[in-house]
């Protein structure tokens, strides 16, 4: 059988928060809290759930409670914060029914059940999405590529080959030319990182590489907003026009255009680790700050 509760758990909380936010004691704030659940009768882990829960009851009902206004269990904080987490309007339209002990532990595991499930499967759904536009570009790419012929690519009548993998490259087409091989490569880009990571990253791939072909193209869906970010990596890098060309889709996916519009060069606002180019801000006073340090001249023995 259970133990009864000592003392009402939202009591607890409210006598002992107000100590711990101001402690200054030697040993720790957690020391003191292991004391206080010994001279309480509690298990220290228990105490700090109960800590916890009544931090997260106060945030979400926007004011300090009164005791008779929970009745509830700190196990029913818990999971209304897990579906907090998961569905916060849910978790504060059910705040009044959880404090008044008007809906049991069982139905609240539930909720947070149903919505988690409902999270993974929205995770799912975005991940098949991409994978889905990533196809979609793949194969409309294929298809142009053939359509625009070698010569549009700078390269001899050659043919084409679809090649599932080859060093860090995955599913790009070669023109299997042995004096001129040409790689062209299509790609999305990461949408879960910032277009200015996404042109990086698609430039270290291109770079690992171009030291075996004559030159690498990387071809981007329409408007793409990585386009701008790349073109302006790989003319800091001095790779554009040499080796590395940059093409779109058109707007209606039946063509392919090269791009090269240099208009955003100034405006664009560049990281990483290309070039000699650096971010941070001051030591001194926090300002934002950038910079660029040149390749050093070996200078000549003495």
């Amino acid at each position: 059988m259970a133990r009864k509760a000592l003392h009402h758990w939202y009591s607890l909380y409210q006598s002992l928060q107000p100590q711990i936010d101001a402690f200054e004691g030697e040993g720790g704030v957690y020391r003191y809290i292991r004391r206080e659940a010994e001279n309480l009768g509690y298990d220290e882990k228990v105490l700090k759930r109960m800590l916890k829960a009544g931090a997260f009851l106060d945030s979400l009902a926007g004011m300090a409670l009164t005791v008779d206004d929970v009745r509830c269990g700190y196990a029913h904080v818990e999971l209304l914060e897990r579906l907090h987490q998961l569905a916060s309007d849910e978790a504060q339209h059910l705040l009044k029914s959880v404090l008044s002990n008007g809906i049991t532990l069982k139905t609240l595991r539930q909720k947070v059940e149903q919505n988690a499930a409902k999270g993974g499967q929205a995770q799912i759904t975005a991940r098949s999405k991409a994978r889905s536009q990533v196809a979609d570009h793949q194969r409309v790419t294929i298809k142009l590529v053939q359509r625009m012929g070698s010569s549009f690519f700078g390269s001899p009548s050659s043919e084409f080959v679809l090649v599932k993998s080859f060093l860090s490259l995955r599913q790009f087409i070669l023109i299997n030319c042995k004096i001129y091989p040409v790689a062209i490569i299509p790609r999305v880009g990461d949408s879960s990182v910032k277009e200015w990571e996404a042109a990086e990253e698609i430039l270290k791939i291109a770079m690992s590489v171009k030291a075996r072909l004559y030159r690498v193209w990387i071809v981007l869906p329409y408007d793409s907003p990585i386009a701008a970010y790349l073109f302006a990596y790989a003319h800091r890098e001095k790779a554009l026009g040499t080796w590395l060309f940059i093409a779109t889709l058109n707007e209606s996916n039946t063509g392919l255009s090269q791009y090269c519009d240099a208009s955003r060069l100034l405006d664009l606002n560049l990281r990483g680790a290309g070039g000699g180019d650096w971010a941070g801000h001051s030591l001194q006073d926090g300002r934002v700050m950038y910079g660029e340090l040149p390749i050093r001249e070996e200078s000549g023995a003495e």
